[in-house]
C-alpha cells in the first residue's frame, strides 16, 4: 500500500506528483481516486495525468506495472 502523505514515484523509478486522493469516478467497476502528474515513460521532459487505484497501482486488470505508484526512496 502507498502513503500518498510521502513522496511518489512509479514502479520503475519516473517521479510522481500527486494532484488528488478523493477522486470521484472510475471505470470498469473499479474506482480511482488517486490523481497524479507523472513523467511521460517515452518523451523526456514531458508530463501526463493519470489516475490510480487507492492502492496506487495503475490498472486493476494487472498484478504489477511500471507505471503503478510507489513510495519513492530517497538517498
Amino acid at each position: 500500500m502507498i502513503d500518498i502523505s510521502k513522496p511518489c514515484q512509479t514502479r520503475d523509478g519516473r517521479i510522481a506528483i500527486i494532484l488528488e486522493t478523493d477522486r470521484v469516478g472510475g471505470f470498469g467497476g473499479y474506482q480511482y481516486p488517486i490523481r497524479a502528474k507523472v513523467e511521460h515513460p517515452n518523451n523526456d521532459g514531458e508530463w501526463i495525468e493519470w489516475s490510480y487505484l487507492a492502492d496506487g497501482r495503475w490498472k486493476s486488470n494487472e498484478a504489477k506495472t511500471n507505471n503503478d505508484l510507489l513510495n519513492r526512496i530517497l538517498t
